[in-house]
């Protein structure tokens, strides 16, 4: 899994690897840190954060 995170520019950070469906602790380069399945991330996904559309931090005045 660790190969895999690396071509995505991230890192795997569990330290234990039980089944496909139980959750890793994975980080994406922007350094967003989430928990998620081998199973989902095989799929295709990645960091929620990095990935909507338009999220940007407001800064009150």
């Amino acid at each position: 899994m660790r190969k895999f995170a690396k071509k995505k520019g991230g890192l795997c950070l569990a330290t234990e690897y039980i089944n496909r469906q139980d959750p890793l602790e994975w980080q994406c380069k922007e350094g967003h840190k989430w928990k998620a399945s081998v199973k989902v991330i095989l799929k295709g996904t990645w960091c929620r954060t990095c990935n909507t559309p338009g999220r940007k931090r407001v800064i009150p005045s």
